[in-house]
């Protein structure tokens, strides 16, 4: 899970978090030929869990008790929040699941010099190692990372 191609950032403008705090390593995973599934902002804003969702978890075992209790204070804790995102566990799922989003090869460069920028991802499209999200759907998303938790 990293970087923002298509939306802004979430610690800055122009940075997504991980990536913002290791550019130089995120620049020479990209560029090294591995094949890659980036899981970006882009995808991962649009999958998330409701309020509604918490009480959906709740008795459904250990770690579905334990993302309800965790996420429930969360919720507690913003009051104005309706979401909260699963940044993280769409990665995992996509790793799973991988037809759960839409993917196009890239090539990603990240800015590593320029302090105002650093972090900052970008892409081109062409034969590259890097696959990018185009898209995700959502709602099976959620279903299928929330069914994961049920009897763990």
């Amino acid at each position: 899970m990293g970087g923002a191609l298509r939306v802004p950032g979430n610690v800055r403008p122009e940075a997504e978090f991980n990536v913002f705090n290791d550019p130089l390593a995120a620049s020479l995973i990209f560029d090294s030929g591995i094949p890659v599934r980036l899981v970006t902002l882009d995808v991962t804003r649009q999958t998330f869990l409701m309020r509604e969702h918490i009480e959906g978890l709740k008795g459904r075992g250990s770690a579905a008790d334990l993302v309800a209790q965790v996420v429930g204070a969360w919720f507690r804790a913003r009051p104005d929040r309706q979401r909260f995102t699963l940044h993280d566990p769409l990665a995992v799922a996509a790793a799973v699941e991988p037809d759960l989003l839409e993917w196009e090869p890239v090539k990603v460069e990240v800015e590593t010099a320029d302090p105002e920028r650093l972090g900052k991802t970008t892409s081109q499209g062409g034969p590259w190692s890097v696959m990018a999200p185009t898209a995700v759907q959502s709602t099976r998303a959620v279903d299928f990372i929330m069914n994961a938790l049920v009897g763990c």
